[in-house]
């Protein structure tokens, strides 16, 4: 069976109304931390101007706007325009820049992106440059977002140094100030094969402890347990290798808890500690 026009407008409409009354929600229980000062794991212009602070090389951004979080589950004809303003300026830089990029919003990527990469397929595609609130990965991540604004951004589609057909990307686990864990990034494939990965893991512990010496400010996360210190640094730190052998931070996030945060990749199954190339035996 398809759906027609009509049918889609109703099936968005509904969408677009229970993510509404979801962010509502989510004002109260999250007021206490908008527009506090602070370093926010989810967002990836705290990341870059921590990483310039901190002289980290990272895959480039160019911003391409900002709106309320709230305006962005608005009817269309809202009061609020910034929305639209953002969604008008993205059209633009689409049109602008041509092939080869990437939107994003501040706290997440969109979820093509994220199914691509999990496919083990990272060939640029032109779906990669969408931009929705409503994407089912966005979505949730926006209403979770500690701030009332948030921007969009877009990067260049980078080719990363491949082994066995995935990306060589790595995550570094931060708690409490220190280094618990380093992973490769893709579990579906072994790096231990890989003979750069020593150097690698080497230079994303360098990279990592640089961003800690420079992150001083209070950790802004909803879902941080109450037993974290916030004063110290708890959070994520993915970067991925460049065919030339060069190093990048590509973004960061939550930390890893047993009960939310970061996923543990090659560590599911076994406690964060040392270095994991490939999943446990």
């Amino acid at each position: 069976m398809t759906m027609n026009d009509a049918d889609w407008k109703t099936a968005f409409d509904d969408r677009m109304r229970r993510a509404a009354e979801a962010w509502a929600q989510w004002r109260e229980t999250r007021a206490e931390l908008t527009g506090q000062v602070g370093f926010r794991p989810v967002s990836l212009s705290d990341w870059l101007d921590l990483c310039a602070r901190a002289g980290v090389p990272t895959v480039p951004a160019m911003l391409i706007g900002e709106a309320p979080v709230d305006s962005l589950f608005q009817e269309p004809d809202g009061d609020d325009m910034r929305a639209a303003e953002l969604f008008a300026a993205h059209r633009d830089m689409v049109d602008t820049l041509g092939p080869g990029w990437m939107a994003r919003w501040d706290c997440c990527s969109m979820a093509d992106i994220k199914m691509a990469m999990s496919d083990g397929t990272p060939t640029w595609h032109p779906n990669f440059f969408n931009l929705y609130a409503d994407d089912f990965r966005a979505a949730d991540l926006l209403m979770d977002f500690p701030a009332d604004t948030v921007k969009a951004w877009a990067r260049p589609w980078m080719d990363f140094d491949r082994w066995g057909g995935w990306p060589v990307e790595y995550r570094v686990y931060v708690q409490d100030n220190r280094i618990i864990g380093v992973s490769n990034y893709y579990p579906q494939r072994s790096l231990t094969e890989w003979r750069h990965a020593e150097t690698d893991v080497d230079t994303c512990m360098t990279l990592t402890n640089m961003l800690i010496e420079a992150q001083r400010l209070e950790i802004i996360c909803p879902e941080l347990q109450s037993d974290f210190d916030r004063s110290r640094n708890h959070w994520t730190a993915d970067f991925a290798r460049l065919p030339s052998g060069a190093i990048l931070f590509l973004e960061g996030g939550p930390p890893y808890t047993p009960v939310w945060g970061a996923h543990p990749c090659c560590f599911e199954g076994r406690e964060i500690s040392g270095v994991a190339l490939e999943l446990a035996q």
